[in-house]
């Protein structure tokens, strides 16, 4: 019987130091988290009407992103970001009068972020949300000035990741997203892709 006791007590005992230990960890568990990312951007179409005219045009360029959020379980987080998506160029000759061009877009992005964890370390992510855009364009044809548009807009994003933790605090992101429609149709008009590498803390 004082085997049998002291056994009982011994697993009331382990499981009350078990709940205890879980319920502390998910109270520590950090729900903010900050971050930043840097990688490739390609505007898709951007160059398509730039080429047919003529012209050489390179659509691919580095992007950058600072972000924040919070995680309101294990499934779910919203996120806010301000992402420069690079820089379009484009020059040449047309009727004999030498050319050049650039379009940069930047974009404020607010997100849903959904949050797959398939280990204690390793998380699939799906985002979706709303992208407030500004593209700033300059056409300058040599000896007769520039043109400048800078229009702005919102479009969709949506995107796709994985996020590992090295700690409880600090991880690291994979992700591709992309932006649909950024620009206007009497200018330029394309999507961006962006593929990044970024490291996030959480507190």
């Amino acid at each position: 019987m004082t085997k049998v006791k002291l056994l009982f007590t011994g697993l009331v005992a382990a499981t009350s130091f078990g709940l205890s230990s879980s319920l502390y960890a998910q109270m520590s568990t950090p729900n903010f988290y900050a971050g930043a990312s840097f990688g490739q951007t390609k505007a898709k179409s951007a160059c398509n009407g730039v080429v047919a005219a003529g012209l050489s045009c390179d659509d691919s360029d580095t992007a950058g992103r600072i972000f924040g959020g919070y995680q309101f379980n294990r499934n779910f987080a919203a996120e806010l970001a301000y992402a420069e998506l690079g820089k379009v160029n484009a020059s040449g000759v047309i009727a004999s009068v030498p050319q050049s061009g650039n379009w940069k877009a930047r974009s404020w992005d607010i997100m849903a972020v959904g949050i797959m964890p398939l280990s204690e370390q390793f998380s699939l992510l799906g985002k979706l949300g709303v992208a407030l855009w500004r593209l700033d364009s300059t056409l300058t044809p040599t000896g007769i000035g520039s043109v400048q548009q800078s229009p702005t807009g919102t479009s969709a994003t949506y995107g796709v990741g994985g996020q590992y933790d090295f700690t409880q605090r600090v991880g690291m992101r994979v992700e591709w997203q992309k932006y649909k429609d950024v620009g206007n149709d009497a200018g330029v008009k394309s999507d961006i892709a962006v593929f990044s590498l970024g490291a996030l803390y959480k507190f």
